[in-house]
């Protein structure tokens, strides 16, 4: 991560759980000169590989971000929604 202050490099010193899908890091900029510290986040957004034992708040919690309108399924097995991943020969053309 970067310090948003001056661009240099940032050391996550700690962090903390939030929740499941959420963390809090706490960042030191590396320029002595800037010196700034601060929060960050990181949380799980959606799936790209099903788990093979899923649980059933994360999968609602995932689906419900994803925008997925299908109703979620979670006995062994079963896949659970998740978004495409873009082919890799995809490349996007100007117009």
């Amino acid at each position: 991560m970067n310090c948003p202050h001056c661009g240099a490099m940032a050391h996550i010193r700690t962090s903390r759980s939030v929740s499941r899908m959420t963390r809090e890091l706490y960042c030191q900029c590396t320029n002595l000169i800037c010196g700034h510290t601060f929060v960050g986040l990181v949380e799980v957004v959606r799936t790209l590989s099903p788990s093979s034992n899923p649980d059933p708040e994360i999968a609602k919690q995932l689906a419900a971000r994803s925008g997925a309108t299908e109703e979620v399924h979670t006995a062994p097995g079963t896949v659970l929604p998740h978004e495409p991943l873009a082919s890799h020969g995809a490349r996007a053309t100007a117009a």
